[in-house]
């Protein structure tokens, strides 16, 4: 059961994984300091959480005009 779930997963990496080979898709890399995705995944400062919100184009709509 347990590889029935997980099968796609695997089919997945070695598509991405050809595809990286035959340079038909590029990975490249990303400072620690510009993850934008640690806004989901981790407990942040208010400075991080600010900065990683002006990336995205977010905003306070509950903000005094």
């Amino acid at each position: 059961m347990f590889y029935e779930r997980t099968k796609h997963i695997e089919v997945d990496c070695h598509i991405v994984r050809k595809k990286l080979e035959a340079n038909i898709i590029v990975s490249k890399h990303v400072a620690s300091g510009h993850q934008l995705v640690d806004l989901l995944t981790k407990s942040l400062s208010r400075t991080r959480v600010d900065f990683i919100c002006d990336k995205l184009g977010m905003f306070d709509i509950y903000a005094p005009a």
